[in-house]
């Protein structure tokens, strides 16, 4: 499997947020690629797709996102929306 930040959340400004080796968090930004940019560069590559997931924002997601305020901007801003691609894929024969 591998993952990458949706391309809507991208388009939107959103930005990969991860922590460091030494606990600190970074935030690394991100180019918008749509999803036909994934299918072919995916299949170019000989793989094939098993599936391609893209979960949602819910209750959740904006659980750990600190402040009141931050949460309901989230609610208002980001429910329902993907903000991560999960790519299942594989080798042909495999």
């Amino acid at each position: 499997m591998t993952t990458d930040v949706h391309p809507i959340a991208t388009a939107l400004g959103g930005a990969a947020l991860f922590r460091r080796a030494d606990g600190s968090r970074a935030v690394t930004a991100n180019q918008t690629h749509w999803v036909n940019s994934y299918v072919r560069a995916i299949t170019d590559a000989g793989l094939v797709i098993e599936r391609c997931l893209e979960p949602l924002v819910d209750e959740g997601y904006k659980v750990g996102l600190g402040s009141p305020e931050f949460r309901e901007a989230a609610d208002l801003s980001l429910t329902g929306l993907p903000l991560l691609l999960f790519w299942v894929l594989r080798r042909p024969g495999e």
